[in-house]
């Protein structure tokens, strides 16, 4: 998730970011994982909950 709108011509960009993005436990709906993504502005956000192992 984000919490803005992505410009469509960045999208893949993006991806190949976040593909190579790891989050480790534990994560809250919510937070940020990804601040300001290509300078847009735009934050990644966890769209779930997981708790820690």
């Amino acid at each position: 998730r984000s919490n803005g709108e992505i410009p469509k011509e960045l999208l893949k960009e993006c991806m190949k970011i976040l593909a190579g993005v790891k989050v480790k436990a534990p994560v809250k709906k919510g937070d940020v994982i990804y601040k300001n993504i290509l300078n847009t502005g735009i934050d990644i956000i966890a769209s779930r909950s997981m708790e820690r192992k």
